[in-house]
């Protein structure tokens, strides 16, 4: 199959590669770039804190581009959204990592249940965030009156591609399956117009979605053919191709 993958870099090179040894045919067509601010990222590790959290694996390619700084906070406790994240984490040094949840509400849960007593104004949870961003977690920990600094350390800056660029990357034959990792995504995908654009190319096109929110943010018509995984992560994804 004919995949259009549209999640940033590097991810999208992990999720080609994995795709190829499916037997599939990979077409990579990022739709944002991440933009890091490392001394804001730097500026808030120095503030006292309980723990850290995160809720995209870019947040801990932020905490890698610190370097060695880094390694100060690696006995910190860190809450991560999802396995990957949770593995990215530990990868780098961090050597008590709480996860098995996959979304935001889930892991302010999992604050509330871990750090009840060791979390206060003094020493806040510290969530290095990204934008844009849902607010489930920062309004689940409101509820759990959970004190929170909210440090933000990536913003995802939309890619404009000609079309010098995607004839390159998407060719003229057929595209089977199109891969939508976020809600931004799905909406940035469709003002590109490359279903009206490319009829005969998108007429068959399934739409697989990371979860049932962003299958959501398909617009009609398309959203007909939008499929969501039945848990918000790529092996559930891969398994609708």
């Amino acid at each position: 199959m004919r995949v259009l993958v549209t999640r940033p870099e590097p991810a999208a090179s992990i999720t080609a590669a994995e795709l190829r040894r499916q037997g599939h045919e990979p077409l990579l067509l990022p739709l944002f770039t991440a933009e890091h601010d490392i001394e804001s990222t730097r500026a808030a590790l120095g503030r006292p804190h309980a723990a850290l959290a995160v809720t995209s694996a870019e947040a801990v390619r932020v905490l890698a581009a610190l370097g060695g700084e880094t390694g100060r906070s690696f006995d910190t406790p860190l809450f991560a959204v999802g396995d990957r994240t949770a593995h990215a984490a530990k990868a780098l040094g961090f050597h008590d990592v709480h996860s098995g949840v996959n979304d935001g509400v889930g892991l302010a849960r999992l604050v509330g249940q871990r750090l009840d007593r060791t979390v206060d104004a003094a020493r806040p949870l510290l969530y290095l965030a990204g934008e844009p961003r849902s607010p489930g977690f920062e309004t689940e920990l409101a509820a759990l009156k959970i004190p929170v600094e909210t440090c933000l350390c990536y913003r995802m800056r939309p890619l404009a591609h000609s079309k010098e660029e995607v004839d390159r990357i998407v060719g003229s034959h057929p595209v089977d399956a199109l891969l939508l990792y976020s809600s931004e995504g799905a909406r940035r995908f469709f003002e590109l117009e490359l279903t009206t654009s490319r009829p005969g190319q998108f007429a068959e096109t399934r739409i697989l979605c990371l979860s049932e929110k962003i299958a959501c943010s398909v617009p009609e018509p398309h959203r007909l053919k939008a499929r969501a995984a039945t848990a918000p992560n790529e092996a559930s994804l891969l398994t609708l191709l």
